[in-house]
């Protein structure tokens, strides 16, 4: 993945560049002053954009320049820097312009002080003066005028994540928190960006919610697990609960056999079913939630493999399946294809979100994307006109509860789900704020999860 960076005043790009490679080493960064970030923008290839402090009010002053499927990330976001809007900023405006007349009367010192300020040491640039040419200077003087100027209206698109530090002197975490409720706030961390982008490092990747892609044949929600599988554990509560669900219908004594786990992700069932006394293969065909599996299940075979063109080499025993068959788009002749692949007296187990899941959120959005729920009967209908037999049928139900809709829909885009692209901002902005309305409860607005659990035989 390749980063554009817009940086902060007087921040070289360079140094923050290096910042964000020590947090993500796999990926390509490149950083430009916010003077320079239009004509980047504009003439750059990148798969995603961050921009920190000044670098973050530039992109949310020209947002409507970003691509809507770009995964953006604010460090120390800005919506205004004086603390005469009350939009979070602590500088007062007469300070602002006191620090234009010292740029223009001694520039290194200026810079120096500013650094120092907010937790870069100056001695990481030992050509800071050098690199102050008077193009340069006059640059500082006009990003020093937007900083005074500028003021973004909160939040910002629904896509955006960002992250502040609880002890920035330039910025009052609280205030902003208030404007944009699911800013992340980073213990320890002021306005420099290491600490920033070291909390997101260890954590996951960046928060940002990957862009779901939408089937041009039909008017449903495509995940996107293959982008999403770095964030998927931190926001799958409901379903890793469900695959524990789902293991405690195999008994110890059934644990042998050749098994195959179709769209295993990264492993929440997976995990459930050691020891197996057997060949146990675990497929999905992302190649990130392969890799993610492998780091929790080591001892498993992995495999890349599609669940709906499967490539046995014999008869199995078991064929699993958990959170996976809602999302085929031909789940009937995918599991006549897995009764052809069983063995005599082989089973199928499976755990399907069915309808009534995430009803709240369908409720608001009627004219969006729909995920491609069925109900329960219907799904024992197609099992059992695939072939099989059905040994046992259960629905499991869950409800969990967010602080807000805004919360639901990041954990959604965050698991690489959510029918956000299709809907126009304004539209959306209503169906959130009518969800945090209409499904209030004391512990947060309620997020409902319904699943068929079943096991089913090859007579």
């Amino acid at each position: 993945m390749k980063w554009l960076w817009i940086s902060g005043w007087a921040v070289p790009p360079a140094w923050l560049a290096r910042q964000a490679q020590l947090a993500w080493p796999a990926d390509e960064h490149v950083a430009v002053t916010p003077s320079d970030a239009q004509q980047a923008l504009s003439t750059m290839a990148f798969d995603a954009l961050g921009g920190y402090s000044l670098g973050a009010l530039w992109l949310l002053q020209h947002a409507q320049q970003v691509p809507a499927e770009t995964p953006v990330v604010l460090l120390a976001p800005i919506f205004s820097f004086t603390a005469e809007a009350g939009l979070g900023g602590r500088i007062p405006r007469k300070q602002l312009r006191a620090q234009r007349r010292r740029l223009r009367q001694d520039g290194p010192d200026a810079i120096v002080d500013f650094l120092t300020r907010i937790g870069v040491a100056p001695d990481h640039f030992p050509t800071l003066a050098a690199d102050l040419t008077p193009a340069r200077l006059s640059e500082l003087d006009t990003e020093l005028r937007w900083l005074e100027e500028w003021q973004s209206t909160p939040p910002p698109p629904p896509a955006w994540s960002g992250c502040v530090g609880d002890e920035d002197p330039l910025l009052d975490n609280a205030v902003l928190l208030a404007h944009w409720p699911t800013l992340r706030v980073v213990a320890g961390a002021g306005h420099a960006p290491e600490k920033l982008l070291q909390a997101l490092a260890i954590t996951n990747p960046p928060d940002f919610p990957p862009r779901p892609n939408l089937s041009d044949s039909q008017n449903h929600v495509v995940p996107n697990f293959d982008r999403a599988a770095l964030r998927y554990d931190t926001h799958a509560a409901t379903q890793s609960a469900l695959a524990a669900e789902l293991a405690q219908w195999i008994t110890p004594e059934e644990r042998h056999g050749q098994a195959i786990e179709f769209g295993a992700g990264t492993g929440l069932f997976t995990q459930h079913m050691h020891p197996w006394y057997g060949p146990y293969i675990a497929t999905d065909p992302a190649p990130q939630m392969v890799a993610r599996g492998r780091l929790r299940c080591p001892t498993t075979t992995w495999q890349e493999a599609r669940a709906d063109s499967p490539q046995i080499a014999e008869p199995t025993n078991w064929i699993f399946a958990c959170n996976l068959l809602q999302w085929l788009p031909a789940p009937e002749t995918t599991l006549r294809d897995w009764r052809r692949q069983l063995a005599p007296g082989g089973r199928i187990a499976a755990a399907i979100f069915v309808h009534g899941t995430l009803a709240e959120l369908q409720s608001v959005l009627p004219d969006a994307p729909t995920l491609p729920w069925k109900s329960a009967e219907a799904w024992q209908s197609c099992i059992t006109h695939a072939g099989f037999r059905i040994e046992r049928a259960e629905t499991w139900e869950r409800i969990d509860t967010h602080p807000s809709a805004r919360v639901v829909l990041r954990a959604l885009h965050a698991m690489g789900l959510a029918p956000q692209r299709a809907v126009g901002v304004g539209s959306l902005r209503n169906a959130l704020r009518n969800y945090d309305q209409r499904f209030a409860t004391p512990a947060g607005v309620r997020v409902t999860w319904r699943a068929l659990l079943i096991r089913a035989i090859v007579d």
